[in-house]
């Protein structure tokens, strides 16, 4: 980063100072308002959640935490089936998913660790159907946007002839807008009442 200041003439070395050149100045100055906006902190912030996240394949132990993702209240009541899930229907699910070969289980963790989230792809030959939830200590931080963008672009190395669809329902805020500022194209899903389908090519 500061090598990046010093090319472009944000920021001057050491070894200039003092500065006395002022159409350097002057240039310096007029390129600050583009990045010190007031927003650098949480710029900085992402930039650090972004090293940090990785993902890994789940694994039979993570069946229970699994569990409590889905049945955790705001994410049964953004699901298109807003029920409780039973236990067994659970672990038949859970190990079902985990046998198929068209189906990626991804744990989101955050210093190499700590599991955030969770986001599944279900493929089929044109399409990967995408679906992905946050640990709700983990919302609210920003990360929600760092793993689907992550995540994404990770399938795109494995998988770059498939169409990511997502379906959202209307009334789900935030993950409409994370599915948007990404650059997915919306359209009214066919397959569910009330809801946006998104699509995005590699």
């Amino acid at each position: 980063m500061a090598a990046y200041f010093l090319s472009s003439g944000l920021a001057f070395s050491f070894s200039q100072f003092p500065v006395k050149d002022e159409t350097a100045i002057a240039h310096s100055l007029s390129l600050q308002p583009a990045y010190f906006d007031g927003k650098q902190d949480k710029r900085l912030q992402a930039i650090f959640h972004d090293l940090l996240l990785d993902f890994r394949a789940a694994l039979t132990t993570d069946c229970n935490l699994y569990f409590e993702w889905a049945n955790d209240p705001d994410t049964r009541a953004q699901s298109f089936s807003d029920q409780p899930i039973p236990y067994t229907t659970h672990l038949q699910w859970f190990y079902r998913k985990l046998e198929q070969t068209n189906t990626l289980l991804w744990v989101a963790t955050y210093q190499s660790w700590q599991p955030v989230g969770q986001i599944r792809f279900d493929l089929n030959a044109q399409e990967a159907i995408i679906s992905f939830s946050l640990d709700a200590a983990f919302r609210g931080k920003g990360l929600g946007y760092l793993i689907l963008e992550k995540a994404v672009a990770k399938f795109y190395q494995i998988h770059p002839d498939k169409v990511i669809v997502g379906y959202v329902k209307i009334t789900n805020t935030a993950s409409n807008k994370l599915f948007q500022r990404l650059g997915f194209k919306r359209t009214l899903a066919m397959q569910y009442e009330a809801a946006y389908r998104y699509e995005k090519y590699a």
